[in-house]
């Protein structure tokens, strides 16, 4: 079954266009923030969104950032289906983290024109703006 499901995967990453993908992949990872009945679900989602953030220098222009962004301000201020599984959260925090890494260093400080849509939600941001800012002092103070 796995073997079927990993070359179906494979399959949408393949031909799927790359801003469904990642908002696919993080929302699915939203849904089973925290779930203990499906232990290899959001493992397998993290790899997956590894896969296409590797990528992700190849496929910059085609994606809609904002809405990436966007979904991964969803996915950080959701709540756990289950509060005492920290590990699903531990991983889908590094994963949110690589693609916030990811896009800023191809934009630069172009990041800032697409981090609007977190400002207008409703949830307030506790996460992406100081990664942010981190990841631009870092690149600064590494040139």
């Amino acid at each position: 079954m796995f073997k079927t499901l990993n070359g179906s995967i494979l399959r949408i990453l393949e031909n799927c266009h790359p801003t469904i993908i990642f908002c696919v992949f993080l929302n699915l990872l939203r849904k089973y923030k925290g779930a203990i009945h499906i232990e290899k679900l959001p493992s397998i989602i993290v790899k997956c969104l590894l896969k296409v953030t590797k990528i992700m220098s190849q496929i910059i222009d085609q994606i809609n950032i904002e809405r990436i962004l966007l979904t991964i301000h969803q996915y950080l201020v959701a709540t756990p289906l289950n509060m005492s599984e920290q590990i699903t959260d531990e991983n889908g925090i590094r994963i949110t983290k690589t693609i916030v890494n990811e896009l800023v260093k191809l934009k630069k400080n172009d990041i800032w024109n697409y981090y609007e849509g977190i400002e207008s939600h409703p949830d307030e941001d506790t996460h992406i703006k100081r990664w942010i800012e981190i990841i631009l002092k870092n690149s600064e103070d590494g040139t």
